[in-house]
């Protein structure tokens, strides 16, 4: 059924291919941690979670804790994995983008993710100049379910395979989420598109004239 909601996200769209938004980092994070100590050496760490997407949804940027809200001694590499390990995005996330909380993000080509499945996310370089979080709870968004901080300590981007025994647990990396349009969407997008290129020949050729 064709809600408000998802007209919103069709009109956005729109905007957004019609060249009269700029690509920038939207959505609702996954996760936002709360009531944390900071902790800043015994790096590096590759430090983010594991969830459970509970619904269909789209990753549309990757982030990094970023705890003072200035910047970063230096770039973080944050992935986004499925629960085999295997690398479904990734990007270098710095002091200049997108500040949402207490997290910078990027936004990446969106990755669609499958009700049910187990994902992970985690950043690298963190506890060798950048601060990371040990939260003592988080707030997840409708259709996000935490499972546990995860790590590993490397020094470079890996695939964080450890969970944290105490709970919530430690955080560098995080992600922006937003519900998949459903399928009325689509077509409401596919007939704005078709409007806005006849709009574009008819504009061209009274030019012409």
């Amino acid at each position: 059924m064709m809600t408000k909601y998802s007209s919103v996200i069709a009109l956005t769209l729109l905007a957004v291919l019609a060249g009269n938004a700029q690509a920038q980092a939207t959505g609702t994070p996954a996760v936002t941690p709360s009531d944390y100590a900071i902790f800043d050496d015994d790096g590096p760490w590759t430090l983010g979670f594991t969830f459970t997407a509970d619904t269909p949804l789209s990753v549309t940027a990757l982030g990094a804790f970023d705890w003072e809200h200035d910047g970063f001694a230096t770039s973080h590499d944050v992935g986004l994995w499925d629960e085999n390990g295997n690398l479904l995005a990734s990007t270098a996330v710095a002091g200049g983008d997108t500040l949402i909380g207490d997290f910078r993000y990027k936004a990446i080509s969106s990755v669609t993710l499958a009700a049910g499945n187990v994902y992970y996310v985690g950043a690298s370089n963190f506890g060798t100049g950048d601060p990371y979080a040990y939260a003592g709870s988080v707030n997840t968004p409708w259709g996000v379910t935490f499972v546990s901080s995860a790590y590993v300590k490397s020094t470079g981007l890996e695939f964080p395979p450890y969970l944290s025994g105490m709970q919530p647990g430690y955080f560098g990396g995080n992600l922006l989420v937003a519900p998949v349009p459903e399928p009325e969407t689509y077509a409401m997008l596919a007939a704005g598109l078709g409007l806005i290129g006849l709009a574009s020949r008819r504009k061209q050729a009274r030019r012409a004239a």
